[in-house]
């Protein structure tokens, strides 16, 4: 049998050593996440020098994050449930978040708090344009053609 003095210096090691692995596993841990983290940086750097080659002869881009678009649907009234975030996160791709945004605030403006109201406002953006006045003139602009010389002119 072992004496205190000696069963404690037994049990003190063991910790010493868990302690140690705990240690390990932990540094090993912390390590993944950094890795994690470095990748996710370069993959954001990737992503942005894309966009800047995509877009180069665009309009300077304001890049919303999904959750500031969130917020803002909940501003205007439209009440948030996960199936709603994915609709909006994947519209995010298809129009803009700004585009999204514009859409929920015209939405509420006419009174009309539903997702599918607001995707046929952006659907007409799409084919239209967003301005309305650009929108009439090339709507009118084959209504009324030049009538030539007028008899009044002579």
């Amino acid at each position: 049998m072992l004496s205190l003095k000696e069963n404690k210096a037994y049990t003190l090691g063991k910790i010493k050593a868990s302690e140690s692995c705990i240690q390990s596993v932990y540094k090993t841990d912390t390590q993944m996440r950094l890795d994690e983290i470095s990748i996710d940086k370069s993959n954001l750097e990737r992503d942005k020098s894309s966009l800047v080659r995509d877009n180069i002869k665009s309009l300077p881009v304001v890049v919303h994050s999904n959750n500031e678009v969130f917020k803002h649907f909940e501003k205007c009234g439209f009440i948030m449930s996960p199936k709603l975030m994915e609709f909006i996160a994947a519209d995010i791709k298809v129009y803009s978040a700004k585009w999204l945004i514009d859409a929920a605030t015209e939405s509420m403006k006419r009174g009309k708090i539903n997702y599918k109201y607001l995707l046929a406002i952006l659907q007409n953006w799409k084919a239209d344009g967003r301005d309305k006045k650009a929108a009439l003139q090339r709507a009118n602009a084959g209504a009324y053609k030049d009538f030539g010389d007028s008899v009044l002119d002579n």
